[in-house]
């Protein structure tokens, strides 16, 4: 949907429809590029897909849009973890930080995965029954928190994850207790809030210096 579509509210705006949603479907995530950006989406069997902004059709604000199904090719049971928007892929300092659901992390160089194909591409190698839950582009000297279902978290440097080739494991980032699971990453500064909002819709908000750097 072209930017020029919405406009800034005035204070105590009520904001419009964004967008048409099915039964039992919601919105995840919201990107911004240009027409000639690389669009990668980063599935949960660990596959790297790809498309250019200008072959997403055009829909109107209020629209359904396309399944991506029908502009990627996807396995049965595949799902899109993460989207990042990308102007060029062959640059130096720019990192793909990935994690998977039992507490693995991945770093890999931008561009390694600049020989394009039609074809998805492996991103990351997958223990059995695990799965990746987020994907995040970095210049390689921020910081990375993983949070558990059981309300642990870990924060460590990114420089602290050597890069690793697109087809391999990667490192433990996090030791999960019995039952627990990994279920967000994100990318931090040492003076940013984390706002941590729980699935019975309880939130906290507090300092990530909170968070002791291991």
């Amino acid at each position: 949907v072209p930017t020029s579509t919405y406009r800034t509210q005035s204070r105590g705006g009520k904001g419009v429809m964004g967008m048409t949603t099915k039964d039992e479907d919601f919105v995840k995530h919201l990107i911004t590029a240009c027409s000639h950006n690389y669009m990668l989406f980063f599935t949960n069997k660990g596959r790297m897909h790809w498309i250019k902004s200008y072959d997403i059709p055009e829909g109107a604000r209020t629209g359904k849009g396309k399944n991506i199904v029908n502009l990627l090719e996807f396995e049965p049971g595949e799902s899109v973890r993460a989207m990042i928007s990308v102007d060029d892929l062959d640059v130096d300092d720019r990192y793909i930080i990935m994690a998977t659901r039992s507490g693995v992390v991945k770093k890999t160089e931008l561009k390694a995965f600049r020989h394009l194909r039609k074809k998805p591409i492996k991103a990351i190698v997958l223990d059995e029954e695990d799965d990746v839950i987020e994907a995040k582009l970095t210049d390689g000297t921020n910081q990375i928190l993983l949070s558990t279902a059981g309300g642990i978290a870990c924060r460590f440097k990114e420089t602290d994850a050597r890069s690793l080739g697109r087809v391999s494991r990667g490192v433990r980032g996090i030791r999960l207790g019995e039952g627990d699971q990994v279920v967000s990453m994100i990318v931090v500064t040492p003076e940013m809030d984390i706002l941590v909002v729980t699935n019975q819709g309880m939130g906290k908000r507090s300092a990530v210096e909170n968070y002791r750097l291991t």
